[in-house]
């Protein structure tokens, strides 16, 4: 049986047939981001001639958002579009683009509907949904949402191919009737070859209180498996003028595709610790601490860092050990502005580690070194020099141009 299947090209181009066709004599606003970069780094293989090719590969960026100048009832679109190829070497799937977001937005009042590829983070949904959404309310007051459609990773071909495959859909309810507190309830359930593959229920909560004292949890739990899928609580204090600080619990477990490689293998869950201090020595200079620890089955990892920084760079020493591996080392960065308009940067970073108790410590070094010039507020370009050193790569160069565009214009 044929099947249709729609590129991108003639999505985006549908969306602006139809986005003229409803806005013709409105006053339009676009604006968004264009970025470039260039990027020439080896290919190293591990061959006994050990052979290398250099790459010269070409990112080009875009994010756009179009809509109507002034109106409360509007429509809008959005997109982020990537394309890369590599100028020396002829790989097989270049150019190749990916298309992050492309969606065509209704705004009527308390109503908002957007159709076309975008993203979703609402409660247990987090996903790439190629699909509609559809929202009634306020975000000051209350307000419901609902999706529908095909969850998808970033392909190349908008298509809404694949409906029993990964078809997806939820709801996620936020309130803010109970001062200080915002409430979110959510539901989220994604099908994969016809099968339920989840369902989950969450629940999130915000409040900021007197005094400095931010307070916010998060807890969702997989209806199918009867389990807390995941579950936060976090705590922070800045109601000092020197002394801030924050502390958080997060329960953790992994989420494996039903019906796939990893089906296998049984997932396990995680429990993390996370804490810090920061002191203000001035507004602008800080001294900062931080550590975390995960809890895995019968083992655990450990993770410490001690910083400080101010507006002309920051030094960190870092220390880890545990399950994850050993490692032990310091970072450095500076930032030196020069008549507005120039700024020179450096990244310097050294540790030594190892995955296993029995194994010998490795070094790695790592440097980046560049100029960033801002000619206008709109336009930034930049060159980086970056080096990588250890018993692996005992020679990795690699040289980095980018070109950053922001425009905004009415027509």
């Amino acid at each position: 049986m044929y099947k249709r299947h729609y590129n991108w090209p003639i999505f985006l181009l549908g969306f602006f047939t139809l986005f003229r066709a409803t806005e013709l004599s409105a006053e339009l606003l676009y604006s968004g981001r264009t970025q470039s970069f260039l990027y020439n780094y080896e290919n190293l293989y591990s061959s006994p001639a050990g052979a290398a090719e250099d790459n010269f590969r070409f990112y080009q960026y875009l994010r756009l958002n179009l809509r109507q100048r002034g109106e409360k009832s509007s429509v809008s679109f959005q997109t982020y579009i990537r394309v890369t190829d590599d100028f020396n070497i002829n790989y097989a799937d270049d150019p190749h683009w990916r298309l992050y977001n492309g969606y065509l937005k209704w705004d009527i009042r308390s109503v908002s509907l957007a159709l076309g590829r975008q993203w979703i983070h609402l409660g247990p949904g987090s996903l790439t949904l190629d699909g509609v959404n559809i929202s009634v309310g306020s975000a000051g007051k209350s307000k419901l949402t609902g999706y529908l459609g095909l969850e998808s990773p970033y392909r190349r071909k908008f298509s809404l191919q694949g409906w029993e495959k990964a078809r997806s859909g939820g709801l996620y309810f936020t309130t803010k009737a109970i001062r200080p507190v915002t409430l979110g309830i959510g539901w989220y359930q994604k099908n994969r070859h016809g099968e339920v593959a989840f369902r989950e229920v969450g629940l999130n909560v915000k409040a900021r209180l007197p005094g400095g004292w931010h307070c916010s949890g998060r807890l969702d739990v997989n209806l199918l498996a009867d389990k807390v899928q995941k579950g936060l609580l976090r705590l922070r204090y800045s109601g000092h003028k020197r002394v801030h600080f924050f502390g958080e619990y997060k329960h953790y477990q992994p989420r494996l595709f039903y019906q796939s490689y990893f089906r296998r293998f049984e997932p396990k869950a995680n429990d993390q610790f996370r804490g810090g201090v920061t002191y203000f020595i001035t507004p602008e200079v800080t001294l900062n601490t931080s550590y975390a620890a995960v809890f895995f089955e019968d083992e655990n990892s450990s993770y410490l860092s001690l910083s400080a920084a101010c507006p002309y760079g920051w030094l960190t020493y870092y220390r880890g050990n545990g399950f994850g591996g050993d490692e032990d080392g310091f970072a450095v960065g500076a930032s030196l502005p020069v008549r507005e308009k120039f700024e020179f940067f450096a990244d310097i970073d050294y540790s030594r580690y190892r995955f296993y108790e029995d194994e010998d410590r490795d070094y790695l070094f790592s440097s980046i070194f560049g100029l960033n010039w801002r000619p206008r507020k709109d336009v930034t370009a930049g060159i980086e020099f970056q080096d990588v050193n250890n018993n692996v790569f005992s020679k990795d160069f690699r040289l980095l141009l980018k070109f950053t565009y922001n425009f905004s214009r009415v027509f």
